[in-house]
């Protein structure tokens, strides 16, 4: 399968997803406001706490967080998002504070995926 062929599919799949939200808090952002810059992108798959076998051997931080999100590298890529600059996010009404965010399924030197790992506020 080509690249493009699977960051397409990537992209369809997370669009099936369910909306997150993604923000600097105001303690790292200097802001007054409760939340800033906030930016809302779609994931697919969403796993919670406890994770499965396969799981734990492919992230690596599963045991520190509490969710893990799915988002397309290659949409963030697209709209120019920094999605490193963020450190919290709201999933399905809840609130984590983001532990880690990492590419993961590579296709030759690409990655199709950022992983959002976040723990329970």
């Amino acid at each position: 399968m080509s690249l493009r062929l699977a960051q397409q599919r990537i992209k369809q799949r997370c669009n099936n997803g369910r909306e997150i939200q993604l923000f600097i808090s105001n303690e790292t952002s200097g802001f007054e406001e409760s939340d800033s810059i906030t930016v809302t992108i779609k994931a697919y798959p969403i796993r919670y706490a406890p994770f499965n076998r396969r799981i734990d051997e492919n992230v690596g931080f599963e045991e520190q967080v509490d969710i893990m999100a799915y988002v397309s590298y290659a949409e963030l890529a697209q709209v120019g998002y920094d999605i490193n600059r963020y450190d919290g996010a709201e999933i399905e009404g809840d609130r984590y504070s983001i532990y880690q965010i990492r590419p993961y399924s590579q296709h030759d030197e690409t990655f199709l995926y950022y992983i959002i790992g976040g723990r329970k506020n």
